[in-house]
């Protein structure tokens, strides 16, 4: 048996591939509170330099945990209907974030085909920053 193989089994055994409602649950139910707190909180509160650098930073957080939360739906890890997988990742990334699923999806998909590659990696191709001399001298004739 391979180690790869070897690891799998012992991962597999110790239940650490199924899938956790009470994880998600709780996950999904706090993420949901703390997002209408702030909605509220922007809507009820004065407005000033500190509290909107507050609201701001705890926005953030919220929209990372969404976007983890549209993950794992895309990996159908929340469900076992692929139906209900799409539906959440379709609310966390196109309402939640603010991004489309379908977009995020081919990125990712790409990435992973060809994770690092200068030349096919969408995610290391940055309008504002190179990684080698090509891309450089591609961006500076834009």
């Amino acid at each position: 048996m391979t180690d790869h193989a070897t690891i799998y089994r012992t991962i597999r055994d110790q239940g650490l591939l199924e899938r956790s409602k009470v994880y998600y649950s709780t996950n999904f139910f706090f993420i949901a509170i703390l997002h209408f707190a702030i909605v509220s909180l922007m809507l009820n509160i004065p407005l000033n330099l500190s509290s909107v650098l507050v609201l701001s930073l705890i926005w953030t957080f919220t929209s990372v945990q969404i976007a983890a939360l549209g993950h794992d739906a895309n990996h159908y890890q929340i469900f076992s209907s692929k139906k209900y997988n799409d539906l959440i990742a379709f609310l966390c990334w196109n309402l939640g974030v603010g991004i489309s699923n379908r977009w995020w999806q081919d990125q990712y998909n790409d990435h992973h085909l060809h994770p690092n590659d200068i030349n096919k990696d969408p995610s290391i191709d940055l309008v504002l920053f190179s990684f080698s001399e090509n891309q450089l001298k591609r961006k500076n004739r834009l």
